[in-house]
């Protein structure tokens, strides 16, 4: 990994916390973080030597600790996510060049425009990078959006992972409007054990009617099936304009399993402090990655109709914090499409590691 290019003062661009690659331009959208001030959105094109060229002028984010970006299936839309006050904002993107075309033209709010349960650090609030329970008690007192990624069959309906309040939010996306416009329904984001889960985000299979939910506070990855046929339903309705209320109540999600990121033998300590920050998922794999503890669990996605998942390993290698690593995965399938198994060589280096792992 060669590093080309650094872009940005540091006074402007403060804490970019989430980058998101245009998907047929080549431009990056980063935005920042901050929990007292609204973050900003900035538009960069992406030059052949790896430059940056600011596209446009910065756009506000329209609430604050933004933490994560994503664009419409039409690429006429940026849809940005405001963890602490859990706002979901709307921005127009010029369809030849990727820049901006205006400022918010939408905003939900899902919490009704009440006020916010539990301070900020700076008021005598918790740190919410920390696990002890007096922290998670002051986070899951107010919802928290982490994530918002659209359903990737007909781009209507938008999945938000709630930290705060455990919940997989689903919500009405008006394609031509380009706009939240309600939310159909929530529902538990794990196995309601009474303890926290802590959504983090939502990945879909590449080809199956699956989608993967991470709890990073349970070091948990739920498996949901998702109904393809009620999104087609309520995509053709809303082609017809009908009154999206009837959706209401309905879910398109149903969960299937919750498979623990950590050994049950693992040290209680640790698993308190471990964080599911991230899902990779292809084909046969899923890759989950955990940041506090700094371990990397491979999945095997092992029944090709169900999708369900099984531990390669019970972890498949230690990394350094915060090092980058490389997977590689000569994998030879046993049996039949319906439940493959897999021989596989992993090799998760960091800048100590020596010789590959074998699983």
């Amino acid at each position: 990994m060669v590093l080309l290019n650094v872009q940005g003062d540091p006074k402007e661009v403060m804490n970019p916390a989430f980058s998101r690659y245009h998907p047929s331009k080549n431009v990056v959208y980063t935005c920042t973080e901050d929990i007292e001030e609204n973050g900003k959105i900035f538009a960069y094109k992406l030059g052949s030597q790896g430059e940056l060229d600011p596209l446009g002028e910065a756009i506000d984010a329209g609430g604050t600790s933004t933490c994560y970006l994503t664009i419409d299936k039409a690429q006429k839309n940026l849809l940005a996510v405001n963890y602490w006050d859990s706002t979901l904002a709307t921005i127009p993107l010029e369809k030849e060049t990727g820049a901006f075309a205006g400022p918010i033209k939408s905003k939900y709010d899902p919490k009704k425009g009440k006020q916010m349960v539990a301070a900020a650090k700076k008021n005598g609030g918790v740190n919410h990078s920390h696990n002890d329970e007096s922290t998670i008690k002051a986070r899951q007192a107010d919802p928290h959006s982490h994530a918002l990624v659209l359903d990737p069959y007909v781009g209507a309906v938008a999945y938000v992972p709630d930290l705060g309040k455990d919940l997989i939010r689903e919500f009405y996306y008006d394609r031509t409007n380009g706009s939240i416009e309600m939310e159909m329904n929530f529902m538990p984001s794990g196995l309601c054990t009474g303890k926290p889960d802590g959504p983090r985000y939502i990945h879909f299979h590449p080809k199956y009617n699956i989608a993967y939910v991470v709890n990073e506070l349970s070091s948990t990855i739920a498996v949901f099936e998702v109904d393809k046929q009620l999104l087609k339903e309520i995509s053709e309705a809303s082609k017809r304009g009908d009154n999206m209320d009837k959706y209401k109540g309905r879910s398109t999600l149903r969960l299937i399993q919750s498979i623990a990121t950590i050994p049950s033998a693992f040290p209680g300590h640790m698993v308190r402090n471990s964080h599911c920050a991230s899902l990779l998922p292809s084909m046969f794999f899923m890759l989950s990655t955990l940041h506090i503890s700094h371990y990397c669990v491979l999945y095997s996605i092992e029944h090709m109709r169900t999708c369900r998942c099984s531990q390669v390993g019970p972890l498949c290698g230690r990394i350094q914090p915060w090092t980058p690593i490389y997977l590689h995965l000569p994998c030879q399938a046993q049996g039949s499409q319906e439940g493959r198994t897999r021989n596989c060589w992993i090799f998760p280096y960091s800048w100590r590691d020596t010789p590959p792992l074998p699983i």
